[in-house]
């Protein structure tokens, strides 16, 4: 099975608010209420909110297709970076990875990572950051695989619940 990355457009808001609810209530809605879920999909999940993400200057997504199917993809920015992180580092953010369950174990997780280090590096990152939640132990380990440590931790709402997420990073070799 290969994994096609592409960058994402406009014309993939739809499919990516679909794709993107769909694979955070696979990850998370049994750990959470369903009214926070539904709060927090509708908020961020929305046809809106993606296309202006992706017709932005803030975020550059990457889609990734199996055949003609949607199988994973991956929201990358430079905007903002906790505090937790070391001056002398100039970070960019892994905000989103999303890979389909049914495709996971493929590798494809590790080739959004390597398109998201690359795709940073050209932007003149040198070091690569994302949030994790700290019950996503799946997660965490495939991050530690990637070379990502934890370096502090952050809030994180989840409709009405303030949830606690890793702060992870790692250097971004030349």
């Amino acid at each position: 099975m290969t994994l096609r990355l592409r960058p994402a457009s406009a014309d993939d808001a739809q499919a990516l608010a679909t794709f993107g609810e769909a694979t955070f209530r696979d990850a998370f809605a049994a750990d959470n209420t369903a009214e926070n879920m539904n709060q927090y999909c509708a908020e961020s999940f929305s046809v809106a909110r993606l296309h202006a993400e992706l017709t932005g200057s803030v975020f550059t997504t990457l889609v990734g297709y199996v055949d003609s199917r949607l199988a994973a993809y991956v929201q990358l920015t430079r905007e903002k970076h906790p505090s937790c992180l070391t001056a002398d580092c100039t970070p960019g953010e892994i905000r989103r990875i999303y890979v389909d369950r049914r495709d996971q174990g493929h590798g494809f997780g590790r080739q959004l990572i390597d398109a998201s280090v690359h795709e940073l590096s050209v932007r003149g990152c040198d070091c690569v950051w994302l949030a994790v939640w700290e019950h996503n132990h799946s997660a965490m380990r495939f991050y530690d695989n990637m070379g990502f440590r934890p370096v502090g931790d952050a809030e994180f709402m989840l409709g009405d619940e303030l949830q606690n997420d890793l702060i992870l990073a790692r250097p971004i070799d030349d």
